[in-house]
């Protein structure tokens, strides 16, 4: 289509000549092309000239003909003009796309001051509106140990309330250059990213008595485990290895132990040490057959005291503070030991702790959050429930209640203790008991949750968009999968709501706007020397060529 030639005032003779083979079903009415758009019939009649418009969406339409504009946003502002003045018609939409894609049918044939949606709901549809918002990240769906209060966020498996005891040996290895570190006591010196640990006599360089710190990071045991065993497993040095050397081994007391640095607090000389500690009588000589492999004596007890520190989080770091015990030995070049630090020891010799650890069954509740939720304040709830995705088949007797979280806009849960337990619950609750899981992967609902959802949407400061979070405590077992499992099989939230009831300010909502390039002018290059395009077929960052540019839209 050529459109640099028509005004609006010819608009209706072009567009009625174009479409006077799609016109149909029209009365024995005597008008000419200008009538046929603009209703040369009274608005009492009872039957209008039925218009098509066929819209050309071919390639061609994104010609410009030296106008600046092209032909399709030429053709959409005449259309609109049109529609915009006519009255007493019934008008429908086709499209058209080249000569072999054919068209369809957009918009039928429908008298063009119809009502279609009066308060958003279309004619004979059904008012609710339904949406399903899915836990979205690791820290929105979690659990609360029920006697120790601690947290965890990072579970494959959401248990629904029952968490058998457990057991375990692992291996948590140092896995930085400054997770481990050595301090001359003489001058306070320190020794970073050093290719040995000396114990504790450096027999090369200053030839002086000093300390040891090794941090293990990333300790993901619960603070209510009981430690079985738990030594420290070191590659010593064969070649560096004389008489009797005994040390002493303490941890640092905080509940989460930072990298060592050259700073205040960080050194190893300013930790603050445990008052109780472990002896380690006689360092063993490391020999050439075994690696120089070293294990310590038992540290269960430091490692458990760390863990009953009411601070102490899934993920911490804990670090061991390693001195010379002067009653067994006195530090020199002929009572020395040397370890093989991180940066240069093999990556399985890295010093390692090893721990083995026991839970007992206990119980928990869960914790679920849901991001932009998109209910309009004030509307009314039609249905809402809960959506787990069963983990493993579990058919024991289990009873729930689920509260929601009383607040404008639910928070992440955190590491922080109590996290769940600490927050206000709201006056609705609801009581839930599951029907049996038989097989992983099936979707199984809650109970209607419709009085919680509308006793948060009711809340002065809800606001569409904001965050949801609900509290579920009960006895039993189910295993749902969780957001890190698998983040299209977390849990979700599935509400429906009448769009009728909408507040006829609108409710507090999540508004969208969208708003196109309107002329040549608003989308442009400019390249590093300054000059602009206004009229390029395309936007090309970072450069055309070899030219670099930037885009302004």
């Amino acid at each position: 289509m050529m459109f640099q030639n028509i005004n609006l005032r010819k608009i209706p003779h072009f567009m009625a000549s174009v479409l006077l083979t799609c016109i149909s079903g029209l009365n024995a009415v005597v008008a000419d092309d200008t009538e046929v758009f603009f209703g040369a019939q009274t608005a009492q009649s009872t039957a209008y000239p039925n218009v098509l418009f066929i819209l050309d969406t071919s390639g061609s339409m994104s010609a410009k003909d030296g106008t600046g504009i092209t032909r399709l946003d030429r053709m959409k502002t005449a259309v609109e003009q049109i529609l915009d003045s006519a009255t007493n018609i019934n008008v429908g939409m086709m499209r058209y796309n080249g000569y072999n894609s054919g068209g369809s049918i957009i918009f039928p044939v429908t008298y063009i001051d119809k009502e279609l949606c009066p308060n958003g709901v279309c004619s004979g549809a059904s008012p609710d509106v339904a949406l399903t918002v899915r836990v979205d990240r690791s820290e929105d769906d979690a659990s609360e140990a029920t006697d120790s209060l601690s947290m965890t966020l990072d579970d494959n498996v959401l248990s629904l309330f029952n968490v058998s005891g457990n057991a375990a040996t692992l291996l948590y290895p140092t896995k930085h250059r400054n997770d481990d570190a050595e301090q001359r006591i003489s001058n306070s010196y320190l020794m970073l990213d050093s290719w040995d640990l000396d114990m504790f006599w450096d027999v090369n360089w200053q030839k002086s008595e000093g300390v040891a710190g090794i941090r293990i990071p990333d300790i993901d045991v619960p603070n209510d485990a009981t430690i079985t065993s738990a030594k420290l497993l070191l590659q010593g040095d064969p070649n560096v290895a004389n008489g009797l050397v005994g040390a002493r081994i303490y941890a640092e007391d905080i509940d989460d132990s930072p990298r060592f640095e050259n700073a205040n607090g960080k050194r190893v000389l300013d930790r603050v040490k445990t008052t109780d500690y472990v002896d380690w009588d006689a360092m063993p000589f490391p020999v050439h057959s075994n690696d120089g492999y070293m294990e310590s004596p038992d540290l269960s007890a430091l490692v458990q005291g760390r863990l009953q520190d009411p601070n102490w989080q899934n993920g911490n770091a804990m670090t061991f503070l390693l001195e010379n015990n002067h009653a067994i030995s006195t530090p020199g070049s002929s009572n020395n030991r040397r370890i093989i630090p991180y940066g240069y020891a093999s990556a399985s010799n890295v010093p390692r702790l090893e721990l083995s650890y026991s839970t007992s069954a206990s119980s928990e509740k869960i914790g679920l959050r849901f991001n932009d939720v998109r209910i309009p304040q004030g509307v009314t709830i039609s249905n809402a429930t809960l959506e787990f995705t069963s983990e493993d088949s579990h058919s024991a007797s289990t009873s729930a209640t689920i509260y929601g979280h009383d607040t404008d806009s639910a928070p992440a849960f955190s590491n922080s203790n109590g996290n769940i337990t600490g927050r206000t619950k709201t006056s609705a609750s609801v009581g839930w008991t599951p029907e049996s899981w038989t097989s992983r992967g099936e979707t199984y609902q809650t109970s209607d949750i419709t009085d919680i959802v509308q006793e948060i949407a009711n809340r002065s400061g809800w606001c569409g968009g904001n965050s949801m979070a609900f509290i579920l405590e009960g006895s039993g077992l189910r295993q749902s999968i969780s957001f890190d499992q698998s983040p299209n099989e977390a849990p979700a939230l599935k509400i429906e709501y009448d769009a009728t009831t909408t507040p006829s300010d609108g409710g507090c909502t999540v508004a969208q706007a969208q708003a196109s390039i309107a002329v040549s002018s608003d989308d442009v290059e400019e390249r590093s020397n300054g000059d602009m395009s206004f009229s390029s077929s395309d936007l090309e960052l970072p450069r055309d060529g070899s030219t670099e540019q930037v885009v302004g839209m």
